[in-house]
């Protein structure tokens, strides 16, 4: 999608100028005072990537969906887009 670790990004689709989680994991582990932990990856403010423990104070998630690119969306383009009463029609062959 365009993030590194590391590396500030202004310039692609993640970057949002805020700090929020991806649903992309980077590892589990057992911490043996408290359980099971999870690390996923973060975006920051830079747009970098980076991994980090979920109980981190993170305001957001902006889950991801990977289609294939045979996909197609449709919708009327004289009404508001996305809406309940006028949703993307989401379609693959």
């Amino acid at each position: 999608a365009g993030g590194f670790g590391g590396a500030s990004n202004n310039g692609y689709w993640l970057y949002t100028n805020r700090y929020y989680w991806t649903m992309s994991p980077y590892y589990y582990y057992y911490d043996g005072s408290s359980g099971q932990r999870a690390t996923v990856f973060d975006v920051i403010g830079s747009g970098s990537l980076r991994h980090d423990s979920v109980y981190w104070d993170v305001p957001g998630a902006r889950p991801v969906i990977n289609l294939k690119a045979s996909t197609t969306f449709t919708f009327d383009n004289n009404k508001p887009v996305g809406t309940s009463t006028n949703p993307y029609i989401v379609e693959t062959s």
